[in-house]
């Protein structure tokens, strides 16, 4: 059986202490869902610094366990033949959505979403309390003029999508199950 996990989580590049500190916490944790829990597929997409650590740490282990499948989901579907040739040799397995369009007015969100239904776990780094530069609106389709959401991570807008869908999370922020 496939278990495929997913990573959407939020940290601050720019704090090199920080980002050493959770590319090892990432590493160790994928390594154990690797060999406890049978995790052998990957799913990334859009790009952050949380994300690139995960993709660093999956592309390590790969050596390491070199049947684990990294799987990347675009934004777009229009992509120029050199990105899409290099986005193949950087991934078992990619996917385009049909169409620009079709991912709406906040790409970035839509795209989390298509990671959250296709994986069975997310692995994620959230500080509820970390102050973000940018803020989106909980909805993918927004009107600015009459939305009454609040604005809110990227981060929360993803991990409330995967609440209202029942998926299972880690928080590696706390090292708790956000499920339980």
């Amino acid at each position: 059986m496939i278990m495929k996990v997913a990573f959407i989580g939020q940290i601050n590049s720019l704090d090199k202490e920080q980002v050493k500190s959770v590319f090892e916490i990432v590493k160790a944790r994928i390594e154990k869902l690797i060999t406890e829990d049978g995790a052998d597929e990957f799913i990334f997409g859009s790009s952050s610094t949380f994300s690139d650590l995960c993709y660093i740490a999956v592309t390590e282990l790969k050596e390491k366990y070199p049947d684990i499948q990294r799987y990347y989901i675009s934004m777009f579907s229009k992509l120029g033949k050199k990105y899409k040739k290099q986005l193949s040799e950087s991934f078992e397995r990619c996917q385009y959505p049909a169409t620009n369009r079709e991912m709406g007015r906040l790409p970035h969100i839509k795209v989390d979403q298509l990671i959250i239904d296709a994986c069975d776990l997310i692995v994620t780094y959230y500080d509820k309390d970390e102050v973000q530069y940018y803020k989106y609106y909980e909805e993918t389709q927004i009107t600015l003029y009459n939305n009454n959401t609040p604005p809110m991570s990227k981060t929360k807008i993803a991990l409330n999508y995967a609440f209202k869908n029942d998926k299972e999370f880690i928080n590696l922020f706390s090292g708790e199950n956000l499920n339980a």
